[in-house]
């Protein structure tokens, strides 16, 4: 037997929604990944959730989003941020392009992880001589 049977591409997943829902419209996966359901779904009617791509989605207002940076979604205000607020908010993706205050919408490539050149949180760090210390720090800079 197989170690592993192909069964979908990946790209979308199953997803039955518990009420009516339109097409276009983000939910949060039972995995916590993010979700656009493509077509509208009847309550309970097994359909799919497209887990990646860019979408141009709602963003809050006077607040500016930088490209690569992290991108949640504000499930209260229906709109994106840049930081979770509540307990119902979830992890969206990362900016594609920046985003002025003004603007109200943004671009956003589903369910990546930014990348960062340096993230001194975890990156090796190297030390130098202070005065007469040494202060020795080895991984990131915590």
């Amino acid at each position: 037997m197989p170690e592993a049977i192909y069964r979908q591409d990946g790209r979308c997943v199953d997803f039955t929604p518990a009420a009516a829902i339109e097409g276009g419209t983000l939910v949060q996966l039972p995995d916590g990944r993010a979700g656009v359901v493509k077509v509208g779904l009847e309550a309970n009617q097994k359909g799919a959730a497209a887990v990646e791509g860019i979408y141009e989605v709602p963003k809050t207002a006077n607040i500016v989003l930088l490209d690569g940076g992290k991108l949640y979604w504000d499930y209260s205000a229906n709109a994106a941020t840049f930081k979770q607020n509540s307990d119902r908010d979830f992890y969206l993706g990362t900016v594609q392009g920046d985003a002025a205050g003004a603007a109200t919408t943004v671009k956003v490539a589903l369910n990546e992880k930014p990348r960062y050149l340096f993230d001194a949180a975890v990156d090796p760090c190297t030390t130098t001589l202070v005065g007469a210390a040494t202060i020795t720090r080895r991984g990131g800079t915590h």
